[in-house]
């Protein structure tokens, strides 16, 4: 009975490994947005995640997107990402990125997924109000202003 305890949690490990690299992996792939209505500068601006797809986060769960000295970075809720961006003429560029690689709960591992692979493969970014709202074919991630 341990022996398949222990290779059934063997499994687990490999399959979130797995989903950190493919999403690292995706942020890798340098991003060029088409259009960034209403953007003209990002520098200096902290924004929390509010949803993703309209999904409000899951609950006690933070992701943070921070634009300092030409990098975004922040909390992707269980690890810090990191990667180099540039706004030029309302086009947003995203370098490759990095992350850290630790492990959380299932359903924080499935939100910060979702997150870094529609971040790495986003398409535009225009504000709507206060908000922030960057698109992919994964989904739109909806930011508020970090107060």
């Amino acid at each position: 009975m341990n022996n398949q305890l222990i290779i059934k949690n063997k499994g687990l490990i490999a399959l979130i490994a797995l989903i950190i690299i493919a999403a690292a992996a995706a942020l890798m792939a340098p991003t060029r947005f088409a259009g960034a209505a209403g953007l003209t500068d990002l520098e200096g601006s902290r924004w929390n995640l509010i949803s993703i797809n309209g999904q409000p986060l899951l609950a006690g769960s933070a992701v943070t997107a921070e634009f300092s000295d030409g990098k975004i970075g922040g909390s992707a809720g269980v690890n810090n990402y990191f990667a180099s961006y540039t706004l030029d003429s309302g086009a947003l560029t995203f370098g490759p990125a990095g992350s850290t690689m630790m492990m959380g709960p299932e359903a924080l591992m499935n939100q910060e997924m979702a997150y870094l692979t529609a971040l790495g493969t986003a398409s535009s970014a225009q504000l709507d109000g206060p908000n922030l709202l960057i698109s992919s074919p994964e989904g739109t991630l909806t930011f508020s202003p970090a107060g």
